[in-house]
């Protein structure tokens, strides 16, 4: 089970809750994080921030960004 939280800082953290540690850090955006949201299958992870930008990362792949949208 994981869990996705945003900071002020543009920074994302994916929590092993089980574990209770810290799976995977990005620092990707600039500004606040606004939304965290995973597709249903849970393969992909939205993030968008206080300036409108959509980044999309793929989770299978250490969640890597994949596409950005403004």
């Amino acid at each position: 089970m994981y869990f996705a939280a945003g900071f002020k800082t543009g920074v994302f953290r994916i929590f092993d809750i089980e574990n209770t540690s810290i799976l995977n850090e990005g620092r990707f955006h600039e500004n606040e994080i606004n939304n965290l949201s995973y597709n249903p299958s849970g393969s992909l992870l939205c993030v968008s921030d206080s300036r409108n930008i959509y980044r999309i990362y793929d989770t299978e792949r250490n969640y890597s960004p994949i596409k950005t949208l403004d």
